[in-house]
């Protein structure tokens, strides 16, 4: 949120989009709305420009970092809004004269007339390896660094939020898929969780022995997910000249092995292990649901959308008896969870109520566990039952439990008897606060600004 001169609060309301109202109270007045079509998922990080007639804010259009955003100002009088920086966020105007805003861990100025909200010459590195950042009107910038050290454990919650840690060694652990026994973990490891641009690597650790072992060696690879036989690892893997989705041995006997070329992630497997699942993102870079037989199930193997709309989907499940399919959308303009028929062209069911995001099925399928992230606070676990029928009947979800922190899950899988939340918790982020003493000397020098 930002406080003007004026005693008016912009924040950031429920709905993603943008709201004010005055410090005294009264009711919020409505200033935007995210544009699903346009794959916005939220409006944030609102700062009040001088003379408080328009405000420079970001558009999110995704929740991971390297999903696009962009810096647009809104002129409060007429609700006209245009774009400023195609590619940043944490835009902030300066009493130097400049914009300054962030893009992936680097600070970035710009001259900037705030009359005309334009920016009138070009772009200049400032600063690297930034995370969060803020400048007083003296010229004193704060800023915590962007690669700071990150660990996390992993811990076992039962259905009321207790805990029980893992006693495996303390790494950046994200995205835990557990074995079909629920004997082993895959998971995504950040080597030492220090810099994101060094990538992740898939490992298994096995709970009764303690033992962790790598499976991949190249690339960076993320959302590992079992086969259903338990026999190997399928992951998404940014390699260099052939991303895509890979499968490899789970026991190491032989290197990964390409599924499909191409944007895509979220990988996942019908029970009967027949059919890959994976969102893959057209040429609007707006993610779709694909389907691809499994190698060696005979006929043709070449993947085809699963279905196609104006809409973001992505990460989908398919329940364990083959019915039914679950799956994100920004339909409602925000993330949300939906059920709809995986054979046949039923209409889809709406799960969740409040932007949800990681989900699975229970092994039973009896049941669906999602967490819903609030902008800025703690994420909420829900269970939704559900009847298969015909028809579907799925009962209003329960919550189970709440983080203590925000942010501070990095994915969850279920036990195979339901009881159980196997998490990745961050446990330890390493930031010290760094200051720049007249900083507006340096900006003027390394960024004239015309008068």
């Amino acid at each position: 949120m930002d406080w003007g001169d004026d005693g008016t609060i912009l924040f950031t309301d429920k709905d993603g989009g943008l709201s004010r109202i005055a410090a005294a109270g009264g009711t919020p007045q409505a200033l935007t709305k995210p544009d699903a079509k346009k794959g916005e998922t939220a409006h944030g990080d609102p700062r009040i420009l001088p003379g408080g007639r328009a405000v420079l804010f970001t558009v999110f259009s995704g929740p991971y970092p390297n999903d696009p955003r962009r810096l647009v100002a809104l002129d409060l009088a007429t609700g006209r809004q245009h774009i400023v920086v195609t590619d940043g966020n944490r835009g902030r105007y300066v009493r130097s004269g400049h914009l300054v805003y962030a893009r992936r861990g680097t600070l970035f100025a710009a001259p900037f007339d705030a009359k005309r909200l334009v920016v009138t010459g070009p772009e200049t590195p400032v600063v690297e390896d930034v995370r969060y950042y803020s400048v007083t009107d003296s010229g004193l910038l704060v800023y915590t660094p962007e690669w700071a050290i990150h660990l996390s454990t992993l811990e076992w919650a039962d259905r009321k939020g207790a805990r029980q840690p893992v006693p495996a060694p303390v790494r950046y652990y994200s995205q835990p898929s557990l074995s079909p026994d629920g004997g082993r973990v895959a998971v995504a490891i950040r080597d030492n969780g220090v810099d994101p641009r060094s990538g992740n690597d898939i490992w298994i650790y096995d709970f009764a022995r303690g033992t962790l072992t790598r499976v991949t060696h190249e690339g960076s690879n993320s959302f590992p997910v079992w086969t259903p036989d338990g026999r190997r690892i399928t992951f998404q893997s940014a390699a260099k000249g052939k991303p895509g989705i890979y499968w490899v041995p789970a026991d190491g006997s032989a290197p990964p092995e390409l599924l499909t070329e191409g944007n895509d992630i979220q990988p996942s497997w019908t029970r009967d292990g027949k059919t890959l699942l994976f969102a893959r993102r057209d040429e609007s870079k707006i993610f779709h649901i694909w389907l691809r037989p499994a190698p060696g199930s005979g006929g043709d193997t070449q993947p085809h959308e699963f279905f196609h709309s104006a809409f973001r989907e992505a990460g989908p499940q398919v329940s364990p008896d083959g019915q039914w399919i679950a799956y994100l959308s920004n339909e409602s303009g925000k993330s949300n969870l939906y059920i709809r028929e995986f054979h046949g062209a039923g209409g889809r069911v709406l799960v969740s109520s409040n932007n949800a995001g990681e989900f699975r099925w229970s092994r039973s399928g009896r049941e669906l566990i999602y967490k819903e992230g609030r902008l800025f606070q703690p994420d909420l676990y829900y269970a939704a039952e559900i009847e298969p029928g015909p028809p579907l009947r799925i009962s209003p979800p329960r919550e189970l439990f709440q983080e203590k922190d925000t942010g501070d899950v990095l994915g969850f899988d279920i036990s195979p008897d339901g009881e159980r939340l196997l998490l990745a918790k961050l446990a330890l982020m390493d930031e010290k606060l760094q200051f720049v003493e007249n900083w507006f000397e340096e900006l003027r020098r390394r960024v004239p600004v015309k008068k």
